[in-house]
């Protein structure tokens, strides 16, 4: 049965329904709460994860033609890197017991992320949220918000741990 959410929208599916999980990972503290919730709920639906690290895309330099990018060896080191780290938390996933993929996009972050999720047929993404400070979601805009906003599938926001009380 289908139902319509709060903001009368298309039409969601109910949590039954859900079996491709896109979880968009950015290597940050928060990754692994969102790994460790998105593979319970994802053992619990019988569903798949496909988890993704979209990267910036590499900087275009207009009108200086001898100039090199001085970081081109360090950004290989930095994508061999990060490929690895997905690979490693596939295979958490997997020992996890459930079934997972990994990739990496190079694109906008807000971008890649609904592109993925489109061409792949995600019933459902899954993503972290940071604590940043009003100031810096005022001016730099939230990659969670955004991609609520503009996502024809629900998505799930994994609030970052909880303080320590002191």
């Amino acid at each position: 049965m289908w139902r319509i959410d709060a903001n009368h929208r298309e039409p969601q599916r109910p949590l039954t329904m859900i079996k491709r999980i896109l979880v968009c990972v950015d290597f940050s503290e928060s990754d692994d709460r969102v790994a460790n919730y998105s593979t319970g709920l994802a053992r619990q639906l019988g569903a798949s994860i496909e988890l993704l690290h979209v990267v910036a895309p590499e900087p275009d330099f207009v009108g200086h033609t001898a100039y090199a990018y001085p970081g081109r060896d360090e950004r290989a080191h930095e994508l061999r890197d990060e490929k690895t780290e997905v690979a490693k938390r596939v295979d958490q996933i997997e020992a996890g017991g459930v079934s997972a993929k990994g990739y990496m996009k190079e694109a906008p972050t807000v971008d890649g992320i609904l592109e993925v999720a489109g061409k792949h047929n995600q019933d459902m993404i899954i993503i972290g949220s940071h604590t940043k400070g009003a100031i810096s979601t005022l001016l730099l805009g939230s990659v969670a918000k955004d991609v609520v906003k503009r996502s024809r599938v629900p998505v799930l926001i994994v609030p970052p741990s909880p303080p320590h009380p002191s």
